[in-house]
């Protein structure tokens, strides 16, 4: 009997990113959009100890195109908690759908 091997590429990406809640590769980050569709983008100044890269996403409600924002978003100290992972999705329409 030969046995099928099948690989997801999802799987193995979630795996490379995350391994029990905590950062490991500092070389790329997830985020969700709208409809729940994780998205992958290479990271700046991360490392396996440390996601610096923190910044919004911005997704087009009109044609769907995904973006990184390149502003810093600041998050505030949170009592009694260690945040792992923040996610910013911000919805409008792009350049191109506004003309």
């Amino acid at each position: 009997v030969q046995a099928s091997i099948s690989i997801d590429i999802w799987s193995i990406l979630n795996d490379f990113l995350y391994h029990e809640g905590y950062f490991l590769s500092g070389l790329l980050h997830y985020f969700l959009d709208a409809k729940g569709v994780k998205w992958f983008a290479k990271c700046k100044g991360c490392s396996k100890s440390n996601h610096s890269d923190v910044h919004p996403h911005f997704q087009c409600t009109e044609c769907g195109t995904v973006d990184c924002l390149e502003i810093q978003v600041n998050l505030p100290e949170i009592p009694n908690r260690k945040v792992i992972n923040s996610q910013v999705l911000v919805l409008g329409q792009c350049d191109r759908c506004l003309n």
